[in-house]
C-alpha cells in the first residue's frame, strides 16, 4: 500500500494537478455600443451599465462594418452633415470621467463637411466655462478639404486640446480612440499613439448635457461609426490594440488523459480576465462547457472510451478566436478482479475495486501488482 500511494503522490506532484493563477484582469467597460441593431431607433450598450441611446434624425442602420470585432454584424450610417443625425445617450454621471477615460470608435468617413465632426462628446461650454471632454475631427483648410484628430478636455474654466492634423482618409474603416490618466491626454489611430500632451492641470468638470455619438451640436459626422467604448479609466496602448486587432487567445492547449476524465490546459493570455472551453464529442459541434478564470479545466464529463476534443478561447474586451481544437481519450477504469490474491491495495480485497480519480493509468498499478507477486 505505500509503494502504491507514495507512485500516485510522485506522479501527482510532477505538475498535472497544478492550478494556474488567475488571469490578469481588465479594465472596466463602463459603456459599449454595438451599433448592430436590426431596426428600430434604439441601440443597446452591451456593457450591462445599461447606458441605452437612441438613433436620432435618419441615422440609418448599415451593414458596412470594421474588420473587427469577427462577428461584427452592422453599423450606423450618419448620411450626411446637415441634418442632425446622430445617437444620443442621456445625461448620465457615469461619463462624467473626472479623473481618467478611454474613448474609441472605428469610423468611415463619406465626406468632407465645412465644419468639425463630432465623434464621441459630452461638452459644455461657456465665455468662462469649459466642462467635459469633446473627441471630434477638426477642418484641414477653409473650406475643408479634409479631416484631422483632436481631443479637448475642460477643467471649469480652462479648455486644452490635442490634436494631430494627419487627413482621416474618406471610405476607410479607421479605429480612432483617446485616452486621459489624469495627466496625459494622447490620442490614437489603429493603435499607435500619434500624439500626446501633459500640460492639463486639475480634474476633468463633471456637466449634465447628454453624451452625443456622431455628432456635438451643429458638428455632425458624415459617415459611419461603429463599436463604441467608453472606460473610466485610461487604457495601455496595448490595450488599445486589443480594440483594434481584436483579443489574442491564450497559447500551448494541452488535454491529459485520466481516469473517465481529461485534464485541458493552456498558457495565459496576459490580458485576458477569462476563458470559455468548448468541447466536441465524437465529431460533433463544439459546445460550451465553462468559463473559468483558471488557466485549466478538469473535465469529469468525458468518459472512457470516447474521444473528445477542446478548443479554448480568451476573453477580455472580447472574445478572441478559438485556440486549438487539440483531442484526447480518457484512460479505462481498472479491471475488475475476483482473486483475493491479486489485490493491488496491500491487505485490501480487490473484488470490484476501480483505480481512484487522478493522473495515474491503471497500466502503472498493474505493473506495481506485478512486481509484488514476483516478490513473493
Amino acid at each position: 500500500m505505500r509503494r502504491v500511494v507514495g507512485v500516485l503522490a510522485l506522479l501527482a506532484g510532477s505538475g498535472a494537478w497544478a492550478v494556474a493563477p488567475a488571469a490578469q484582469g481588465t479594465p472596466s467597460i463602463e459603456s459599449y455600443w454595438k451599433l448592430d441593431e436590426l431596426s428600430g431607433t434604439a441601440a443597446m450598450d452591451s456593457s450591462g451599465n445599461g447606458h441605452g441611446a437612441t438613433l436620432m434624425g435618419g441615422a440609418a442602420i448599415s451593414t458596412l462594418i470594421p474588420p473587427i470585432p469577427t462577428n461584427n454584424q452592422r453599423s450606423v450610417a450618419l448620411l450626411n452633415a446637415v441634418n442632425n443625425q446622430h445617437v444620443n445617450v442621456p445625461s448620465n454621471a457615469a461619463f462624467d470621467f473626472t479623473t481618467g477615460f478611454t474613448l474609441a470608435c472605428w469610423v468611415r468617413l463619406t465626406g468632407t463637411p465645412d465644419t468639425q465632426m463630432g465623434l464621441l462628446e459630452r461638452w459644455s461650454s461657456g465665455t468662462t466655462a469649459n466642462n467635459g471632454y469633446l473627441f471630434r475631427l477638426g477642418r484641414i483648410g477653409s473650406p475643408a478639404t479634409a479631416h484631422h484628430l483632436k481631443i479637448n478636455v475642460g477643467n471649469g474654466t480652462t479648455p486644452i486640446e490635442v490634436a494631430e492634423y494627419t487627413a482621416i482618409p474618406l471610405n476607410t474603416w479607421i479605429h480612432l480612440a483617446t485616452t486621459w490618466d489624469g495627466t496625459w491626454l494622447k490620442l490614437y489611430k489603429n493603435g499607435a499613439m500619434v500624439a500626446q500632451n501633459n500640460a492639463f492641470a486639475g480634474a476633468v468638470s463633471a456637466t449634465t448635457v447628454p453624451l452625443e455619438i456622431g455628432q456635438s451640436g451643429p458638428h455632425r459626422l458624415q459617415g459611419n461609426i461603429d463599436e463604441v467604448y467608453t472606460f473610466n479609466t485610461a487604457l495601455t496602448t496595448t490595450q488599445v490594440g486589443i480594440l483594434v486587432n481584436g483579443q489574442p487567445p491564450p497559447t500551448n492547449l494541452q488535454v491529459q488523459p485520466l481516469v473517465n476524465a481529461l485534464t485541458v490546459s493552456w498558457t495565459a493570455e496576459p490580458n485576458a480576465a477569462s476563458y470559455n472551453v468548448f468541447r466536441s464529442d465524437g465529431g460533433g459541434a463544439f459546445t460550451l462547457i465553462t468559463n473559468t478564470t483558471s488557466t485549466s479545466y478538469l473535465d469529469t464529463g468525458a468518459t472512457y472510451p470516447g474521444t473528445y476534443a477542446y478548443q479554448v478561447t480568451a476573453i477580455g474586451f472580447m472574445e478572441s478566436a478559438p485556440l486549438g481544437p487539440v483531442s484526447g481519450t480518457p484512460f479505462s477504469p481498472i479491471p475488475r478482479t475476483n482473486d483475493h490474491e491479486e489485490g493491488l491495495f496491500g491487505d485490501s480485497c480487490a473484488c470490484g475495486s476501480t483505480i481512484p480519480l487522478g493522473p495515474t493509468p491503471w497500466a502503472v498499478l498493474a505493473l506495481l501488482a506485478a512486481f509484488r507477486r514476483r516478490k513473493r
